[in-house]
C-alpha cells in the first residue's frame, strides 16, 4: 500500500485485485477505496480461465529500443566505466565492483564526476532502466562505446560474480533518489533522530489529512 505509485501510473485507474483466498486482495481494495480509489474491483476465484505466467514479472515498455549489450563474463574480462542505476539502497547492499552510482535524470552530473571513458557500461536492477538511459548517456560521451550490461546487476549477480557494498562511488549530489525509512539510514549519532522524526510524522498524520484538501482519504470510523 505504501508503493501504489510504483504500480499504478494512472489516476483513478481500474484496479483489479487477484488473490484465491480474497484475503489480501479484500483488504488491500479497503485501503485502496480509503485512499481514494473508486474504480477497485477483487477478481473472483471461479470467475474464469485465465491464462498464467510463470516467474519473474516482465514489465513491457513501449518504444523500447535495445541498444549493444555486453555480458557478465565479458564484463569482467574488460576494463570498463560501470554506471549503476538501482537506487542508492541497493546500490548501498551491492553492486558491480568499481561501478559509480548514478541517477538518470542527472546523467549531466556523473558526466562531469566521471570525466572521459572509453568503454562505458550501464547497468540496472534489470537492464531496462538502462536501456532507457543508453542513448542520452551516448549523447554525453559521444567517445565512447556505450554498452548495457545485458540481464542488469540480477545477472552479474546470479553468475556469483564479485560484489561490492557501501556507496563508494557516487556520481551524483544527494542520496534522495528514494524515500529511506528510519531504518534504512546508516547507523549512527542521526540514527535515534530519523526514527523518532517518523514517529512524529506518523502520529500526526490524520490532523495533516485533514488540513490538506487535495488529499484524497476517507477515514472510517
Amino acid at each position: 500500500m505504501q508503493a501504489t505509485d510504483e504500480y499504478v501510473g494512472v489516476r483513478n485507474a481500474r484496479i483489479v485485485l487477484v488473490d484465491p483466498e480474497r484475503v489480501r486482495s479484500v483488504m488491500t481494495a479497503s485501503w485502496l477505496n480509503q485512499m481514494g480509489w473508486d474504480d477497485v474491483f477483487v477478481l473472483e476465484p471461479d470467475a474464469g480461465d485465465w491464462p498464467r505466467e510463470r516467474g519473474p514479472r516482465v514489465p513491457r515498455v513501449p518504444g523500447l529500443q535495445r541498444g549493444r549489450e555486453i555480458d557478465a563474463a565479458e564484463l569482467v574480462r574488460v576494463r570498463a566505466t560501470v554506471l549503476d542505476f538501482s537506487t542508492s539502497l541497493r546500490f548501498r547492499a551491492r553492486h558491480v565492483p568499481g561501478a559509480w552510482w548514478a541517477v538518470r535524470s542527472r546523467l549531466d552530473e556523473a558526466r562531469a564526476k566521471v570525466g572521459e571513458a572509453t568503454d562505458l557500461v550501464l547497468a540496472s536492477d534489470d537492464g531496462l532502466l538502462a536501456h532507457l538511459a543508453a542513448p542520452e548517456a551516448a549523447a554525453l560521451w559521444p567517445r565512447a562505446r556505450v554498452q548495457v550490461l545485458a540481464g542488469g546487476n540480477a545477472a552479474w549477480f546470479t553468475a556469483g560474480l564479485p560484489a561490492e557494498s557501501g556507496i563508494g562511488a557516487n556520481a551524483t549530489t544527494a542520496l534522495d533518489d528514494v524515500w529511506y525509512k528510519p531504518y534504512d539510514h546508516e547507523h549512527g549519532a542521526d540514527y535515534e533522530q530519523h526514527a523518532r522524526a517518523y514517529l512524529d510524522w506518523e502520529v500526526a498524520l490524520v490532523e495533516q489529512i485533514k488540513r490538506d484538501p487535495t488529499i484524497r482519504f476517507r477515514a472510517y470510523d
